[in-house]
């Protein structure tokens, strides 16, 4: 077996297979968070849900995790929409 030298991309050349840098799967995790964050957002503001089921429902888990994306991503909290 080859040693590691823990340079980038060396896990990947030893499994045969291009390397992933984390830039693309950073901003790919970001535009899927934020598209759920916007969603939840928009379903705040229409339906009658509480926020537990508007966070379910926008793939988002628990009501304290919408709490937390919507206020760091949007500067609002649920109470807000």
């Amino acid at each position: 077996m080859p040693k590691r030298t823990g340079r980038p991309g060396e896990y990947s050349a030893l499994a045969g297979g291009p390397s992933v840098t984390a830039r693309p799967v950073a901003a790919l995790t970001n535009r899927w968070l934020l598209q759920r964050v916007l969603r939840a957002r928009e379903r705040l503001a229409t339906a009658h849900l509480t926020v537990g089921q508007v966070a379910g429902r926008s793939g988002l888990g628990s009501g304290e995790s919408l709490r937390q994306h919507l206020s760091r991503r949007i500067g609002t909290p649920p109470a807000a929409w």
